[in-house]
């Protein structure tokens, strides 16, 4: 039950994370017009992580992934917020990427407790930690380069896509 309850926390918290940075990344501000879309758009990927949850296997979501969230984040800022395609790629990918030392961390954790609760909570607060960091002190560079003419950003942004 416990390990149930934190996989559920952690879910709900990387895709937060993800379109949280993604936005940043991609040069949307966090302003009042802005929270509807994002909200909208947390709730269908919530929603559709729910049902393949409920129709598969929480294994299988993590593989449809990139289908069932990246997808609509990378729609929604070349659709509503007029985002090129390789700043919306870059930008997710870049997102995508920041989730790892979360994930190394939390594999190094469950290698020495044997413990999937410890694991998913040292990946929460890494994530946490690693969000803080790139929102705070990392997004506005990010932003810069990911704004900058098509070319320019598809060369920066193929190191995070590769």
């Amino acid at each position: 039950m416990p390990e149930t309850v934190m996989t559920l926390i952690f879910g709900a918290v990387v895709l937060l994370f993800g379109i949280t940075l993604t936005a940043a990344f991609a040069g949307i501000r966090n302003v009042r017009e802005n929270i509807p879309a994002f909200l909208g758009l947390y709730a269908l990927c919530s929603g559709l992580q729910l049902a393949a949850i409920a129709l598969v296997s929480e294994a299988y979501v993590w593989k449809l992934y990139p289908v069932i969230t990246h997808l609509p984040l990378i729609a929604l800022l070349c659709i509503r917020y007029r985002k090129s395609l390789p700043t919306a790629l870059a930008a997710t990918f870049t997102a995508y990427l920041c989730c790892e030392p979360a994930k190394w961390a939390g594999v190094l954790t469950l290698q020495i407790t044997d413990s999937p609760v410890w694991e998913l909570t040292v990946r929460l607060a890494v994530l946490l930690a690693v969000g803080y960091i790139a929102l705070f002190h990392v997004s506005t560079c990010l932003s810069d380069i990911f704004n900058k003419d098509r070319r320019s950003v598809s060369i920066f942004g193929m190191v995070p896509t590769v």
